[in-house]
């Protein structure tokens, strides 16, 4: 929570700039922070603590269809009395069934590391490569060219090196 602390006031200081006549005027960057599922246990703590602390404005809640799957409604981290003072937006699912209900879309932790990765490594490649699944990566990966240096070109530097007493000036010994 001390880092979150720091990074609010990090931002706070970029936000607000010197302007012509010596007063501070605040710019209009607003601070996003993503928190995906973060509504169970040590997460959801972490993400009280964390609102908390930064006291934003503005809130933006997307809901889906699985209600206990949700943040709790309102503004859950405050106290009734300064709840009137955060502009909380909801927004419900979008996905919809043929019926027009809403429809939760499973997304697991093992799928969203891969697309990460994937969306990751793309970056390797050539924006017109199609590459869509793990299988795909790898083989992209393993037909990519090393990166390679000529061994003369190879400089080695000693740091934080030092001579052992009993040894002669011709041995010396490293310790990294």
């Amino acid at each position: 929570l001390n880092c979150v602390a720091a990074l609010r006031d990090y931002y706070t200081k970029l936000l607000y700039l010197p302007s012509m006549n010596g007063s501070l005027s605040r710019s209009e960057l607003p601070l996003i922070i993503n928190t995906p599922g973060w509504v169970k246990g040590i997460g959801y703590d972490l993400l009280v603590d964390m609102l908390k602390c930064i006291g934003p404005t503005h809130v933006v809640k997307i809901n889906i269809s699985s209600r206990s799957k949700n943040l709790p409604a309102g503004a859950f981290w405050l106290e009734d009395d300064d709840a009137a003072s955060i502009n909380l937006i909801e927004i419900s699912s979008a996905r919809k069934d043929s019926y027009n209900r809403s429809v939760l879309v499973q997304k697991e932790a093992r799928l969203i590391r891969e697309l990460r990765l994937i969306a990751y490594f793309r970056q390797c490649f050539p924006s017109d490569m199609n590459v869509t699944t793990i299988k795909e990566l790898a083989h992209a990966l393993a037909c990519h060219p090393p990166y390679q240096v000529p061994i003369s070109r190879i400089r080695i530097r000693h740091l934080h090196c030092q001579a052992l007493l009993e040894a002669s000036t011709s041995q010396r010994t490293c310790y990294m």
